[in-house]
């Protein structure tokens, strides 16, 4: 091999290793991207979750003063509703909710 082949070879092995590199910090930088806009979609989820808690609640204090023997105040009575509530949303999005488990599964 002469000298002439060898700089060959090594100039055609760091250009690809340079591409690799650059093709590497690309893939990278799209990751990061996605990532902070999962982020900002799961902050954005968490907030508005706790503002429905919280409308849920005064409503739900709104109705004991009105109707304190409403069905929806019992506890039972609530856990049933939220239950079948939470089974139709996840049916919705293609998704069986077992109630007795707990646990979340495509629907077939």
């Amino acid at each position: 091999m002469s000298n002439r082949d060898y700089s060959n070879g090594m100039a055609a092995g760091s250009a690809l290793a340079s591409a690799a590199a650059k093709r590497a910090q690309n893939n990278a930088g799209q990751w990061q991207e996605f990532s902070g806009r999962l982020e900002s979609k799961l902050v954005n989820e968490e907030v508005e979750r706790s503002v429905t808690v919280a409308y849920a609640k005064a409503l739900r204090d709104a109705l004991r003063q009105v109707a304190p023997s409403h069905p929806l105040l019992n506890t039972v009575e609530a856990e049933k509703f939220l239950n079948n509530a939470r089974a139709k949303a996840f049916a919705e999005k293609g998704f069986v909710y077992n109630q007795a488990t707990n646990q979340v599964s495509p629907r077939r």
